[in-house]
């Protein structure tokens, strides 16, 4: 029997269920992270803030392996210090057969499971050893769901750091602004403060948005540069 059942989108979890699905395990790589339980599973319990997350959105929110239909029995599962690698070794319940009375043993089949995140893609490895002196015949499932939830926190963490930066950058603008303007006249001044904001909006695009840089940008951005030094340079 399931540790969990649905019954009309209610979650009931069964008073002998482990403790340890409670617990959870975490892997991290770039903009990839999993949030999973100790089993390997997530959203075992039903709604719940586990999943496979790429750059704030869930893509992948709940994924159970069972064994014969049954949800397998946790031995042991560790993840290494640095968040890159998950690992459980897990066991059979007592299993019943399709002939009337004849049950498979618990500890008979050792399950383990290996993930780890690169790339954005998330890697798992089942490996199965019969410890039993005859032939069984076993079958993994898997379920899989897919949400697309993004949670409220990192969206509202994500856009106060993006308006923060943003009125600190325009803080910025308007004190050189000033500053240049007990040098310069105010037209000269505002030609170049827009004609290096132009510059710089460039670069940061194809330094950190990968956009192209073509022979016309770059000969674009030389005469912005000259027109700016024939402005700061030109006589009265």
């Amino acid at each position: 029997m399931e540790d969990v059942i649905e019954v009309q989108d209610q979650f009931y979890i069964l008073a002998t269920a482990s403790k340890a699905t409670e617990r959870t395990a975490v892997l991290q790589h770039d903009d990839a992270f999993a949030v999973f339980d100790l089993h390997g599973d997530v959203g075992a319990f039903g709604t719940s803030e586990q999943g496979l997350y790429f750059e704030g959105t869930r893509y992948i929110s709940r994924f159970r392996l069972r064994i014969n239909g049954r949800r397998p029995l946790l031995l042991s599962s560790r993840v290494k210090d640095d968040n890159e690698l998950f690992g459980a070794d897990l066991t059979n319940p007592d299993m019943p057969l399709g002939e009337r009375g004849v049950v498979i043993a618990r500890d008979i089949v050792h399950l383990f499971r290996a993930r780890f995140l690169w790339d954005g893609t998330c890697h798992e490895r089942i490996r199965l050893w019969n410890y039993g002196r005859s032939k069984l015949a076993i079958t993994l499932t898997s379920i899989l769901a897919h949400d697309g939830y993004a949670p409220k926190q990192l969206r509202t963490r994500g856009d106060r750091l993006a308006y923060s930066n943003g009125i600190v950058l325009l803080a910025a603008f308007v004190f050189l602004l000033g500053r240049a303007l007990q040098v310069l006249e105010i037209g000269v001044a505002y030609t170049v403060w827009t004609g290096i904001g132009a510059v710089g909006t460039l670069t940061m695009g194809v330094l950190l948005f990968g956009e192209a840089l073509s022979p016309m940008k770059i000969a674009g951005i030389v005469l912005v540069m000259i027109g700016i030094a024939a402005l700061k340079f030109a006589p009265g």
